[in-house]
């Protein structure tokens, strides 16, 4: 018997659809990824977390990363040192932009999981073997 993807599994499995908080700055655009500071984000907060290239003119948004932990230490080495996300940045000549939501502890691989099923990163592609867990989505590119 063939053992079925969790992605396929999710697929065929009717759950609730967890409400997160996705963090915005002050309710009218996204956060640029060099704002990020420990007064935006607090120094402990645990969740996951987005970065994306804005759509600009003709050219399409993308989707990064989505990643989990604590939320400004990650976003930080992304900033300064994910050659990737800064080379994305760079080719785009345009802010990346993120968004975070804070997640229990025990539901971070799972959000990530879902989070990232959706978005399907370019950059990070890498997620956890867990079983996703729904939650609500920010709308990127509004």
């Amino acid at each position: 018997m063939v053992r079925r993807s969790l992605e396929q599994q999710f697929l065929n499995f009717e759950n609730e659809i967890r409400v997160v908080r996705w963090a915005d700055y002050f309710g009218t655009e996204w956060w640029r990824l060099r704002w990020v500071s420990s007064k935006a984000v607090g120094s402990r907060v645990m969740g996951v977390y987005i970065v994306w290239l804005p759509a600009c003119g003709e050219r399409l948004g993308r989707v990064l990363y989505v990643g989990q932990g604590q939320i400004l230490d990650r976003l930080q080495w992304h900033r300064r040192q994910d050659s990737a996300v800064v080379a994305a940045a760079a080719e785009g000549a345009r802010d990346l932009l993120v968004t975070w939501a804070e997640v229990k502890p025990k539901d971070l691989n799972g959000v990530e999981r879902y989070v990232a099923m959706v978005f399907r990163p370019t950059v990070g592609k890498e997620w956890p073997d867990a079983f996703p867990i729904k939650v609500n989505l920010p709308e990127l590119y509004r």
